[in-house]
Order: structure tokens, then sequence, then C-alpha cells
């Protein structure tokens, strides 16, 4: 039900995933998948530890 409000809501295709989970690239779960990613991306960068200093 969700995708159905959201092509409703986008005028977009929800999209379906591949074998591999990829959605197209003209899908609105392909911008949620690219845009998740991004974050993982981002707090896997900032929560690393600092490296120790003598």
């Amino acid at each position: 039900h969700v995708d159905n409000a959201l092509e409703l809501l986008t005028d977009l295709p929800a999209g379906q995933a591949d074998a591999d989970g990829v959605y197209s690239h003209d899908s609105i779960n392909y911008q949620v998948q690219y845009r998740l990613a991004e974050w993982l991306a981002l707090r896997q960068h900032y929560s690393s530890p600092e490296p120790k200093r003598d």
C-alpha cells in the first residue's frame, strides 16, 4: 500500500527490485535506497574512531 501511495503522490513509479535488490533508476524506491546508502556512508565515516595521538 505504501508503494501505491507514493506513486499517487509523486507521479513516479515505485519500482520493482531486481534479483540483486536494486531498483530501476527512475523509481521512488531507487531514490530512497540511494539516500539511505549515502546516510550509511556518512555515518560510517563520522563514527569511525579517531586515531590515537601520542
